[in-house]
């Protein structure tokens, strides 16, 4: 059998792209299933790309208990992309950077420039020649150094950098996705680079089942039903909490108030008692005085 997989080794960079992200919605309504779906503009080609960098800040912690590790799990931060091109034009700073250009064909980099938030991909070639398609879902670009160097005898070429930093998608909370032309279908290759494939390209239920696709929605729904059920629930036991102190509040002041009413029958009946011994000892009656329960 021919093993490929030692050839696997990256030999090269092409087809960069950028898509601006328009919407990356976090769905809060578990019947709105399409209301995870995030979406992009047109994406546009970035020509004359030499190098790419990709470096992820995954900062491992470990947990200790009983004066041994326990286990090492890992905290995921943003990605960083160092891109090198042949150049920038200035159309293309306005819509990495956020520069302004005027009617006179001037480009501005201001206080209020603001980089577009948008979706990176690129196509690396292998050794054995299959490739290796990427998109990083969202993040911004801001521009590297400018360097400029004297033309001498021999001519050393001077190329111009960016930098991206990419985050989690709020839909999915996705950062890449990628394939390798050697096990994706071949519509889905040709396609890589469109709208149409970018549309798609976010979590499924099942990561084997290709992509995109209505069930791509599953995971999320499924979460946002669950914890929907929770807070349902929490809120009527909240709810039935809430009546059943009502009621014992009732009660209480129910019993309180047969409380009073019998301590006043009792004090009625005292002072009906004491007022009977005292007309009798005025009239010198005996017979109330023996009934009396106050003589007893």
């Amino acid at each position: 059998m021919n093993d490929n997989r030692s050839a696997k080794f990256r030999v090269g960079v092409e087809r960069a792209h950028f898509a601006p992200i328009l919407t990356d919605p976090i769905n809060l309504d578990p019947a709105a299933t399409g209301a995870v779906t995030p979406t992009y503009g047109t994406p546009i080609h970035l020509p004359k790309i030499r190098f790419v960098n990709v470096t992820a800040s995954n900062t491992p912690i470990t947990v200790y208990a009983d004066n041994a590790a326990q286990f090492t799990t890992i905290s995921k931060g943003e990605k960083t992309a160092e891109v090198e091109r042949f150049n920038i034009s200035n159309e293309e700073q306005r819509l990495l950077f956020g520069y302004k250009q005027n009617a006179d064909g001037i480009t501005f980099d201001s206080k209020d420039s603001l980089p577009t938030q948008g979706a990176f991909g690129f196509a690396r070639k292998l050794g054995d020649g299959t490739w290796e398609l990427v998109w990083h879902l969202k993040g911004v670009f801001t521009k590297g150094a400018e360097n400029a160097t004297t033309q001498e005898n021999t001519i050393s070429p001077q190329f111009q950098g960016m930098t991206g930093t990419f985050v989690v998608r709020q839909c999915d909370g996705v950062t890449t996705v990628q394939i390798n032309t050697d096990e994706a279908s071949q519509s889905v290759i040709d396609n890589w680079f469109s709208l149409a494939t970018l549309q798609k390209l976010y979590l499924e239920a099942d990561p084997t089942s290709g992509i995109g696709g209505a069930s791509a929605n599953i995971p999320i729904v499924q979460m946002s039903a669950a914890l929907t059920e929770n807070v349902t629930k929490a809120q009527t036991d909240a709810a039935n909490a809430a009546t059943a102190a009502d009621k014992a509040k009732e009660v209480a002041e129910n019993a309180a108030a047969v409380a009073e009413a019998v301590e006043a029958s009792a004090l009625a009946d005292a002072a009906a008692e004491a007022a009977k011994l005292n007309l009798a000892k005025l009239t010198g009656d005996t017979k109330p005085a023996a009934d009396s329960k106050l003589a007893k």
